[in-house]
């Protein structure tokens, strides 16, 4: 399935609705979404996973990197609903602790306006 990518403002957060598969094919372009995402933001990003449906290593890495860029630009990136095949991944290869996962969009926005 293609990757598509629809941004949401608020508030200056950005939400990011991914939809579809992040694998070796795509990444270059979730990569580029996620900065773009970054970009129009002004306090953070929320990424939601919950159309995404299969991310592979590369997808990963892109999610990491795009956590030390927030971090550079004191921003927050926070995931939303990854699948539970995703946040086990997640947990097993150890970058869990440099997410917020949230289970409920309200929430991982709460999280970002409570930082302003």
């Amino acid at each position: 399935m293609a990757l598509h990518t629809t941004f949401h403002l608020t508030a200056g957060l950005t939400i990011a609705v991914v939809r579809g598969d992040i694998d070796r094919a795509t990444v270059q372009r979730f990569s580029t979404d996620l900065s773009r995402g970054l970009a129009l933001s002004t306090r953070g990003l929320v990424v939601d996973l919950t159309g995404a449906d299969f991310v592979d290593a590369s997808g990963i890495d892109a999610l990491v990197h795009a956590r030390d860029s927030a971090d550079l630009h004191r921003k927050r990136l926070s995931l939303y609903a990854p699948r539970p095949q995703l946040h086990a991944l997640l947990r097993l290869i150890g970058p869990t602790e440099r997410f917020d996962i949230e289970p409920q969009l309200l929430d991982a926005c709460d999280d970002e306006r409570d930082q302003a």
